[in-house]
């Protein structure tokens, strides 16, 4: 999607225009241009989300965001886990290093 809204920008500046008329002219219809394609871009990605998005019931959002803090807590634990591990290994190397 961002890549077609800057497409679109690049479509909409006119090069051989802009090159024949002041500095300034180019400058405000390119401002111009990038702003009717923000608008654009909002305007089709409300269309979007409104009339193409199947959004979920109140009841799975739910149940998915409990799965998802489920699995964060679970990976957090191990990502800990293993961290103190090689922490432990570390410090038991640099102090067998040191003797």
């Amino acid at each position: 999607m961002a890549f077609e809204f800057f497409l679109e920008i690049i479509v909409h500046i006119d090069y051989k225009n802009a090159a024949s008329k002041k500095i300034d002219t180019g400058i405000r219809n390119k401002q111009r241009n990038t702003m009717a394609g923000i608008v654009n871009y909002v305007s089709e990605s409300y269309n979007e989300l409104k009339n193409h998005v199947t959004w979920p019931t109140y009841a799975e959002g739910q149940r998915l965001t409990v799965i998802v803090l489920v699995f964060s807590v679970i990976f957090a634990l191990a990502i800990w886990g293993v961290d103190t591990v090689f922490s432990d290994l570390m410090e038991a190397y640099f102090n067998w290093v040191k003797s």
